[in-house]
Parts: C-alpha cells; sequence; structure tokens
C-alpha cells in the first residue's frame, strides 16, 4: 500500500500512547481526518445511487465485526474506554482491506473508509461520549472542533399532535458525522460554547410530557425606556433600560409569579427589559423556585464599556427546587446591532453563542437581529438545538420569525419569541410602527404541520391599562391564554 495522509493517520492511532488511546480520541482523529479531506466535486460524478454511504455502512460493519471476533471476551469497561493497541491495528488492518477493494478514486475511498471506522466506534461506544464531554463541564467549538450530537424525540412535549419526526437536512456533500459526533465546519466568525455545568441541575427539566412556555410584556412604548439619541460622529442609539427601575421590576415580579402560576416551564421577557438597578431590585423580590418557571430569559440594558458603548445581554433565571433559592446566569451579549430610523444601535458587539446542554435540551437563547443570521441559524441547527429562545425589541418581526422558526423543522426546535414594547410608538422620539407588522409573542414547536402556532399580534390599543401582557401557550394542546398582571 503506497503511503498517503490516510495511512499515515492508521499509522500515528495505531502508535498511540496507551494512556491517550481512548475510544473518542480514535473516532477523533478518523473524523478530522475525512473533514480535512473531503473528495472533491469530481469524485461525485457517476457515483450509483445510495453511494458512497451504502459503503460507509459496509465498512463499518466489517470493522464492527473485526473487532467482535479478536476480543470476544473484553469486559464491558475495557469496550467503554480504551482502544487496546490490538483493536487499533485491527482498524487499521480493515481500513487497507477496504482501500484495496474500495470502488471509487482516492479522495472518495479514503474519506468514507475513515468515517466507516469513526462509525464503527460509534457503534460500540457512541454512547459513552456525551458523559465524557459532560465531564469537561463546557466545549468550546472552533473549526475543525470534534463536539457530540443527539437527536430527541419532541412527541412527548406535542400531545395528540402530530410531530416532525425528521429533522430536515440541506442537501450536502460534506463526510462530517457520525451517528454521535460531528467536526464543526464554518465556525470561525463566532465563538460557540456548549455549556455542561447545568446538566444535573436542570435534568428534569421537560420530563413531564406537559410542556407550557410563557411571554410577558412589561412595556407600554419606547417612552418606557432611557434612550438616548447622537449624530456625532454617527448617527446612533444608546437604550440604558427602563426608566422607572422600581415599578419595572415589580412588574417584571408579577409576571414571573403569574407564569408561575399558570405552570409555565418557561417565560421569555422581551430585549431590554431590565436595567443593572431594575435586575438587582428583581433579585431581592424573586418568588419562591416551586412558584416560578424553571426558566426565565430577558433581556438586560447591562450599563456600558469603556468607550460608552451599551452592553445589550440577556439572563437566565433558573428556578431549581432543591437548590432553594434561583439562580442568575449572564448570557453573552447580542452580536449585530439593530438600526432604527436611521439610528444605529451603540452597542459593544459580542462573538459568543453559548448552548446549554441538559437531560433534554439544547437550549439557545440569541437577542433580537442575532437570530436572523443564517450562519447562526444553520450552526444551531447542526447542534440539535431543540430549544431557542429570543428577547427582541423590534419594530417588525417577520424576518425574525421565519428565520427562529425554521429551527422547528431543522433541529425539531421549540422556539419562543417575546417582542417588545407592547406599542412602537414615542413621544420623545419621531418614530412609529404598524401593529399588524409585529407580534409580542410567538410559540412554535415541531409540529407536522403550522409549526408557528401562536403568534400574539400588538394591538393599536396597547396603551389602554387593560391591556394584555402575558401570554401563555401549551404544547400538548396548542391553547394560548392571555393574562393581565401589571395592567389590571
Amino acid at each position: 500500500m503506497i503511503e498517503s495522509p490516510f495511512t499515515r493517520v492508521l499509522d500515528r492511532i495505531v502508535n498511540l500512547p496507551d494512556l491517550d488511546a481512548t475510544w473518542l480520541t480514535v473516532a477523533s482523529e478518523l473524523l478530522r481526518f475525512a473533514a480535512g479531506n473531503m473528495p472533491s466535486a469530481s469524485s461525485w460524478a457517476g457515483l450509483p445511487p445510495g453511494e458512497p454511504h451504502s459503503t460507509v455502512v459496509v465498512t463499518s460493519a466489517v470493522a464492527r465485526a473485526a473487532l467482535a471476533r479478536a476480543t470476544p471476551n473484553a469486559s464491558d469497561d475495557s469496550k467503554l474506554s480504551f482502544a487496546a493497541k490490538k483493536e487499533r491495528e485491527i482498524l487499521r488492518s480493515v481500513a487497507l482491506q477496504q482501500l484495496a477493494e474500495a470502488q471509487f478514486d482516492q479522495q472518495m475511498n479514503e474519506a468514507t473508509t475513515a468515517l466507516g471506522l469513526a462509525e464503527a466506534i460509534d457503534g460500540l461506544t457512541g454512547h459513552t461520549f456525551m458523559p465524557w464531554f459532560k465531564g469537561q463541564g463546557e466545549l468550546m467549538v472552533n473549526e475543525g472542533t470534534v463536539y457530540p450530537i443527539r437527536e430527541l424525540d419532541p412527541r412527548q412535549w406535542l400531545g395528540a399532535n402530530s410531530a416532525n419526526t425528521r429533522p430536515s437536512r440541506r442537501p450536502t456533500r460534506e463526510l462530517l458525522s457520525t451517528s454521535c459526533l460531528q467536526v464543526a465546519k464554518d465556525v470561525h466568525a463566532f465563538t460557540f460554547v456548549l455549556d455542561f455545568h447545568y446538566w444535573d441541575t436542570m435534568s428534569d427539566f421537560g420530563g413531564e410530557a406537559k410542556l407550557i412556555a410563557a411571554v410577558g410584556q412589561p412595556n407600554t412604548g419606547l417612552d418606557d425606556f432611557d434612550i438616548k439619541l447622537s449624530t456625532e460622529p454617527t448617527a446612533t442609539y444608546a437604550n440604558h433600560g427602563p426608566i422607572d427601575h422600581t415599578a419595572q421590576a415589580s412588574c417584571v415580579g408579577k409576571l414571573i409569579a403569574a407564569a408561575g402560576a399558570a405552570n409555565a416551564d418557561i417565560l421569555v421577557l422581551p430585549e431590554y427589559t431590565l436595567s443593572p438597578q431594575s435586575r438587582d431590585l428583581l433579585a431581592k423580590q424573586l418568588p419562591p423556585t416551586d412558584k416560578a418557571p424553571r426558566m426565565v430569559i430577558t433581556g438586560v440594558s447591562a450599563g456600558t464599556d469603556d468607550d460608552g458603548y451599551i452592553i445589550n445581554e440577556a439572563i437566565m433565571i433558573l428556578s431549581t427546587p432543591a437548590d432553594g433559592l434561583p439562580r442568575i446566569i449572564t448570557l453573552p451579549t447580542k452580536i449585530y446591532p439593530a438600526e432604527v430610523e436611521g439610528f444605529n444601535e451603540h452597542l459593544k458587539q459580542g462573538s459568543e453563542i453559548r448552548l446549554f446542554l441538559t437531560q433534554q435540551w439544547t437550549i439557545a437563547t440569541l437577542i433580537c437581529f442575532d437570530a436572523m443570521d443564517d450562519n447562526i441559524i444553520d450552526q444551531l441547527a447542526a447542534f440539535g438545538a431543540n430549544l431557542l429562545l429570543v428577547p427582541a425589541l423590534s419594530e417588525k418581526t417577520a424576518t425574525l420569525m421565519g428565520s427562529a422558526t425554521s429551527l422547528c423543522h431543522r433541529s425539531q426546535a421549540f422556539v419562543v419569541i417575546s417582542t417588545g414594547p407592547a406599542r412602537w410608538e414615542s413621544s420623545k422620539i419621531p418614530i412609529t410602527g404598524s401593529p399588524e407588522q409585529r407580534s409580542e409573542a410567538v410559540f412554535a414547536g415541531p409540529y407536522a404541520t403550522g409549526q408557528v402556532a401562536q403568534a400574539a399580534t400588538s394591538l393599536s390599543d396597547g396603551v389602554e391599562a387593560g391591556r394584555t401582557d402575558l401570554w401563555t401557550f401549551s404544547y400538548p394542546t396548542r391553547e394560548v391564554a392571555a393574562h393581565r398582571i401589571c395592567n389590571s
């Protein structure tokens, strides 16, 4: 066999120090080779139907059978941890045999053989990969990082409604994944972090079939916010959060308590709902953990940096009865500034997107414009995000809704969007928006039909004292309920 980059990878795997030769390491080496040596377009020309995936399956089966014959009495512990040198030699032998008999060109032969061996390892030990990653706490995903993937069945949360049970896949000729692992690609523009720290804390979140989400609306119009306009050196606006910190904290506290009383698991509040002052006041009056939603997401105007740019971020409030007290987690800052009537958001731009993995969920939060970036949505789909929460402040929501809710069929996601304020009007700023073009509350899920289950449209009578300010939605029954909390 002529030496090639692939045979050198096989030799490197065989010669790994025994204490470094975990099955995960071996599978990762093979996957990274396949991803870094993707077959060219000419390699795909004239392939028979079902190829090269049929060859991957055959290679996987041959490798698994060879490993089983060589170590029939191997203990479960040895199978679940390290690949003995004898087993690594078997993998190399199978690979060389498959390459000698392969029917494609060298690029395709080597990529499919590498992928087939990695798939064989998945079949033997793939169920141990997620616990290993979990034990690391978090994983920063860079170009070429191998990360765990999984598919969760959404049917338990949809009641009698039929579900989309097969995530859609965009057509691709990229051999990047096995059943349990995938290689990151095109992630260089952002910093993606898979966070496992709250896996145990949130292990029972979504454990029951009755999934209820809520959206709260604490503000009537833009005059509720401390917004500063500037034309020097360019036209910008800076939203410093609500003007009345005490009233805002009180209203948000009431919305959280009311959502909890309605048995909501999730509550999403709009972008810029809190400032540092109202956030701190809210922290002192949060309802007991057994009377609050398990997860509250709200936007925060968290002050300014040294150059005067607004720090626009979100927080997650986790309520776990076993902990006794709610836990407040600061989420990454917004990435893309918004533009309103020719004024750009004076924003300190972030780059991190953090996904929280639990027993049932892969959870992402995107702030307003960030949820309209197709590259970000593509990556969330690749990570298998199945719960997307979006706090927003916008005069129009159609594009935001379309982009965010595409995850409902791409990765079987549940999506909740909260847009503030109730009316896009201001007496201080020359701005007005049509209520027909925006929705205050959006609930969507991986239903077989009609993924956007409910969009509560912003009403022209939103300034009236009795306006709706809380919506709850039952995913099993697809029923929405409107409540008056702060304005009753």
